[in-house]
């Protein structure tokens, strides 16, 4: 299943953790692909067009959609699944 994936990379610094990072139109599709399914760590999927707007997905299986403020700060929109990817955006744009 292809995935419009903006870029993937991984963030690498000068401790010996890296966090893979991903940016990518948070979308319909991208929710149905492997790419947003739960991980045994938790990780977050930024958007290509609204730089802000994030997906936190939790190995529990949560999957939020968040505005982020600052570097380690963010407000919560809502659940996938009590808020569609269109409502999430409109609702980061206000």
């Amino acid at each position: 299943m292809a995935v419009y994936a903006c870029f993937v990379g991984v963030l690498g610094g000068r401790t010996s953790t890296t966090s893979t990072y991903m940016q990518a139109f948070i979308g319909t599709r991208l929710l149905e692909s492997q790419n947003a399914q739960p991980r045994t760590k938790p990780f977050e999927i930024s958007d290509c067009q609204i730089l802000v707007f994030t997906l936190r997905v939790q190995p529990s299986g949560v999957r939020s959609y968040y505005v982020r403020i600052f570097r380690n700060r963010g407000v919560t929109l809502g659940k996938v699944d009590s808020l569609s990817p269109e409502e999430a955006r409109d609702r980061c744009r206000t």
